[in-house]
């Protein structure tokens, strides 16, 4: 905490008060925030108390109407916090107003709040304590808080774990666009998952902010949140699953909003506004994914050669080419040069060629694979899968198959 941490410990804990999760929400100009914490305070009781963070945030250049929405929001939290708690559950705010511009945003809020979590861990000795992210637009199963506890109380080699979500597809205020953008939204999702998953890449994750957790001891062991304003969460589950300890919850439920939002330049609410905007959302063409696949299957044939040359050459051009980018050889040759095993080696290479690497593997592809219309893709891949039985009607109903299957592969 004295390298990483943002900022001194903000809120003093009740030493009556030993709680073994908290549960950190960044909430900017958040209209809708009490429909998060009354999905809380309705959750079935962990075995240990449950401490919720509210981190309301803004940057000093923030306007005055976004300023305003948060003071309002702070006020009825606390005008209303009394009627949500419980003996085993408590809701806490801290105020992170006025932050430097160049840092302000939701990966500063997050780590504001899990930093806050681990004090107060610390001040109760609680190395075991369990950090778990929400955002201030989602719901969840009343299962939630036990669903967490129960999975890292059986899996005790893991560190951290992304939870099973669905977008609200049948919320009444949705309008008929809105429901058609998050249902091609969370296509392409589970599409990008799968068709790394279908390709052997071993580190296929969903990253979701509002959807995963952490232990407490692991969250200070690697360094915490990062500060981005996007893609916070992305970046700081990678270390957990570089590792190999990284789990995934499927015995619960997360219900992300289906907004579009300013809040981030991407994400659910950005391309939900792509949708409303353009009436289209596309996705990488599955031909990337075969090419990522064409790598994986070389990997056995790399390990113990002395024929760079030849195994470079065996690859797809879109692999090669983007291979030059990153200086293939020596990373490859240094690989090589410290394992012996094949297990450790092709361990050290998708350290190497990881999820960030995919992924701007995924982008540099475009050259050769031009992107398609995401129910094109997805549907093409579910074919593949073997989970589209008789022509289906819509896309909400490939979106219930996707959902159902990705479910039945989780812990």
């Amino acid at each position: 905490m004295q390298k990483h941490s943002y900022r001194p410990q903000s809120l003093l804990l009740n030493q009556s008060f030993d709680p073994g999760l908290v549960v950190v929400i960044p909430a900017i100009a958040e209209e809708n925030l009490m429909t998060t914490l009354r999905s809380l305070s309705v959750c079935l009781a962990p075995s240990s108390p449950v401490e919720v963070i509210v981190v309301i945030n803004h940057s000093i250049t923030a306007n005055l109407s976004v300023k305003q929405l948060n003071i309002d929001c702070l006020q009825e939290i606390l005008a209303k916090k009394d009627e949500l708690e419980h003996p085993w559950l408590k809701i806490n705010v801290v105020e992170a107003f006025d932050l430097p511009s160049k840092h302000a945003g939701v990966g500063l809020a997050r780590k504001i709040g899990m930093d806050e979590a681990i004090y107060h861990f610390l001040e109760n000795g609680r190395n075991d304590g369990l950090i778990l992210s929400l955002d201030a637009d989602c719901t969840c199963e009343r299962s939630y808080l036990q669903a967490v506890e129960n999975y890292f109380n059986r899996r005790a080699e893991n560190w951290a774990a992304g939870i099973y979500f669905e977008h609200d597809i049948d919320n009444a205020s949705l309008s008929l666009s809105q429901r058609n953008a998050i249902i091609q939204y969370e296509l392409h999702l589970r599409y990008l998952v799968m068709a790394q998953r279908h390709s052997g890449f071993p580190h296929a994750y969903h990253t979701i902010g509002s959807a995963m957790t952490c232990r407490a001891g692991a969250y200070a062991k690697l360094g915490g949140m990062n500060k981005r304003q996007a893609g916070e969460d992305f970046h700081f589950l990678q270390k957990f699953i570089e590792v190999s300890r990284f789990g995934q919850i499927g015995t619960t439920m997360i219900s992300p909003s289906s907004r579009a939002s300013w809040r981030v330049p991407f994400g659910t609410g950005k391309s939900v506004q792509k949708y409303l905007e353009t009436g289209t959302l596309s996705t990488y063409s599955l031909s990337s994914f075969e090419d990522l696949a064409a790598l994986v299957r070389s990997i056995p044939s790399l390990h113990g050669s002395q024929d760079l040359d030849t195994w470079y050459g065996s690859l797809p051009v879109s692999i090669q080419m983007f291979f030059d980018q990153i200086d293939w050889r020596t990373s490859v040759q240094q690989i090589l040069d410290h394992t012996r095993s094949y297990d450790s080696f092709a361990k050290r290479f998708w350290r190497w060629i990881n999820a960030l690497k995919v992924v701007q593997f995924l982008h540099f592809s475009r050259r050769w694979n031009r992107d398609v219309p995401v129910q094109q893709a997805s549907t093409q891949l579910a074919g593949i899968l073997g989970f589209i039985g008789e022509e289906l009607a819509d896309d909400r109903e490939l979106l219930q198959l996707y959902r159902r299957y990705e479910r039945d592969s989780y812990a």
